[in-house]
């Protein structure tokens, strides 16, 4: 009987599989689909079935990266903006508090920030201000869409897509569970991600005309794209002529580009992002170099042999086998030079150029025709051994190097400016003398802990040794502990109690930032005159900001009675130090003034001398 049930089920279920194939015939014929599939599986190599696993993993995992992405525009536990003010700083509903937040050097990489902005600007139209959902929308789905795109273009290149986008995804994940960081994602990471693979891809595919458009329209996202310009001046689809003559036309198109962008947005240095340094001299004497080469050989879970889910130490480790290699391998190398003397080693969102590419040098080397190369009896044996021994040559040369500068950093390290300016003492002394009491080592332990000057950032612990400072009368301790208690904890009452102590010792910061606290109301009683004191004590002193919003108190009339010129004085004068918020104020406060009041102006603030100075 059990046999008889066996078989009548087994019918019934090949009955159902002739029906359902015979309708997904008619419906085939009816849309059309067998030549589609044709066309598909010719110009791919995919069968459709497979192509549709694809597309729809890259699909849930970008919809999951949304999700997970959205949220980091949010401010950080310790008041961290960053992420959200480079976003949207271009942006024509954008803060000037906003705008200050983003360093000299990221304002050269203008390309994501204008396509940010812009999309911001079209959600956001006619509206005042950011909505919070709203902006969180536009941030994920601008981060989501081109990690999309970047899926789309494995898919498109790739056999083994499906593998190198879970490696991807993988890659990225750091960023996000890194407990010792905010989740740092600027509008020109994923761009560049998406520009670099293109370019090594449209290099496999022998298009080196498209790869230079390519190389120029990433290189306006980051300078970093500049190194797949080495795809065509070592490659070997082109003569040698014409790889020198494509490589210098897009280098010198890229900059100036970059260049004309940044007299647009009225962006004054260098063309290329070289972090502290301002010119490439200065590179070598940067204190990021010696970081970075201590980080290379500590040990650390945040080791950058993790970095991009690991893919970025196993490619290191897979050997040149041909010219093809060769050029890859030299870009690789010369990206991450680059990398030692112009980034931050454990910062990983820096290696997302190298992500896909690196899972598909993986893959290459693994997964082609489900063998090993060394398993290939078509490779020659003579032949392999001299890349294989070139390759590590060159990799040893490189590491004696590394250990060499790691040599001269104990030896000889950098001066007390190029460590951040915490002070002559390492880090171990500051930790032994601040606590016996030595107030400039607990002032200095605690600016290390808070910006995680040689040790891991801890606001916990620079407040303790803020406090230490502070309770003996260190003026800038007071107003350091003051900026943790009103932007970490919100605690704007004791804020404004070690603010007034370095206040009354003249400290200019600490003068304005009570000067803040009394014009918002915030932690004591809203007061313009008392704002206006203070802001008039921090302003004598040079202090921009102070001048500037001094200016508008005049200005405005808040605290003291409207005065138009005297406005104009501190505008100017905060105008004169660079503070753009201070120059738009005083083209407004202008159209309100006579010729003879804006000279009498320009002559107190060409007269004006700091306090002290």
């Amino acid at each position: 009987m059990l046999k008889s049930l066996s078989d009548k089920l087994a019918g019934f279920a090949v009955g159902f599989s002739e029906w359902g194939a015979g309708w997904a015939g008619k419906l085939s014929g009816f849309f059309r689909l067998a030549p589609l599939s044709s066309v598909l599986t010719r110009h791919l190599s995919k069968r459709p079935a497979r192509l549709g696993v694809e597309l729809f993993v890259a699909l849930s995992l970008t919809v999951t990266f949304y999700f997970l992405v959205r949220p980091t525009c949010l401010p950080y536990r310790d008041g961290n903006t960053i992420s959200r003010s480079v976003f949207c700083y271009l942006s024509e509903h954008v803060s000037p508090e906003s705008k200050k937040q983003v360093q000299l050097n990221w304002k050269k990489r203008l390309a994501g920030p204008m396509l940010s902005a812009w999309l911001l600007d079209v959600k956001f139209k006619g509206q005042k201000e950011f909505d919070q959902n709203g902006f969180q929308d536009v941030f994920g789905f601008y981060h989501a869409s081109w990690l999309f795109l970047l899926f789309l273009l494995l898919i498109l290149y790739r056999w083994d897509a499906l593998w190198i986008i879970l490696g991807v995804f993988g890659g990225l994940m750091y960023n996000l569970t890194d407990p010792a960081q905010p989740p740092f994602y600027y509008p020109w990471d994923l761009p560049t991600m998406f520009f670099f693979t293109l370019a090594c891809l449209l290099y496999d595919s022998r298009r080196m005309w498209l790869l230079l458009l390519v190389v120029w329209l990433g290189g306006l996202f980051k300078e970093t794209t500049l190194c797949c310009a080495l795809l065509v001046l070592l490659g070997e689809h082109w003569s040698l002529k014409k790889r020198v003559v494509g490589f210098t036309v897009t280098v010198l198109a890229t900059l100036a580009a970059n260049k004309l962008l940044m007299t647009l947005y009225d962006v004054s240095a260098p063309v290329l992002a070289m972090n502290d340094a301002l010119h490439i001299a200065d590179i070598f004497r940067n204190a990021h170099v010696f970081s970075n080469v201590n980080l290379l050989f500590s040990l650390d879970l945040r080791h950058v042999l993790f970095a991009n889910a690991g893919s970025l130490l196993i490619m290191m480790l897979i050997p040149w086998r041909n010219r093809r290699d060769v050029v890859f391998k030299t870009m690789i190398l010369v990206f991450i030079i680059g990398q030692f003397f112009c980034g931050i080693f454990n910062e990983f969102r820096i290696w997302y150029e190298l992500l896909p590419l690196g899972w598909m040098m993986v893959a290459d080397a693994f997964l082609k025709d489900g063998q090993t190369m060394e398993k290939n009896p078509a490779v020659d044996r003579r032949a392999d051994r001299f890349w294989k021994g070139s390759y590590w040559l060159m990799l040893a040369g490189l590491l004696l190097l590394a250990l060499g500068v790691l040599a001269v950093a104990k030896l000889h390290p950098p001066p007390p400016e190029e460590k951040n300016d915490v002070n002559r003492l390492s880090i171990e002394e500051l930790i032994s003398l601040a606590p016996k009491g030595d107030v400039a080592a607990q002032y200095n332990l605690g600016r290390a802990y808070e910006n995680g000057f040689g040790v891991k950032k801890d606001l916990n612990e620079a407040a303790h040794w803020y406090q230490q400072a502070a309770e003996q009368g260190h003026s800038d301790a007071q107003n350091s502990l003051g900026m943790i208690l009103a932007t970490a904890r919100q605690d704007y009452a004791g804020a404004a109690q070690w603010f007034a102590r370095a206040a009354a010792q003249g400290n200019p910061d600490a003068q304005y930032n009570l000067g803040v606290l009394h014009r918002n109301g915030l932690g004591v009683k809203q007061d313009y005159e008392t704002a206006v004191h203070w802001f008039q004590k921090s302003a004598q002193q040079g202090h921009v900001q102070a001048q500037r919003d001094l200016g508008k108190m005049y200005e405005r009339g808040q605290g003291v009675k409207p005065d138009y010129q005297e406005a104009y004085k501190w505008l100017k004068l905060a105008q004169l130090q660079e503070d753009e918020e201070a120059e738009n104020e005083l083209k407004t406060c202008a159209a309100a003034m006579s010729a003879g009041q804006i000279a009498t102006a320009e002559k107190l603030a060409r007269e004006f001398r700091p306090l002290g100075k």
